[in-house]
């Protein structure tokens, strides 16, 4: 693929509605990790960015062993 002329029709919009938001969140959030980041403050990036329901974006706080042993 070397253009979006060459995708069908009804994702031609692929990369500036899906991949280039989804690129500048990841890049916002690993930009803002730090010693003694919250959760909250990288949480509110991606809710910010990608909280539009087109996303399907949820929080998935995994289990207690996940945040203690991670």
């Amino acid at each position: 693929m070397e253009d979006a002329a060459e995708l069908p029709e009804s994702i031609r919009d692929y990369v500036d509605r899906l991949v280039g938001p989804y690129v500048e969140a990841v890049a916002e959030w690993y930009g803002a990790l730090h010693v003694g980041q919250t959760g909250g403050a990288l949480f509110e990036i991606v809710r910010r960015r990608l909280g539009n329901p087109f996303f399907g974006i949820s929080l998935n706080p995994g289990t207690r062993s996940t945040w203690t042993n991670g």
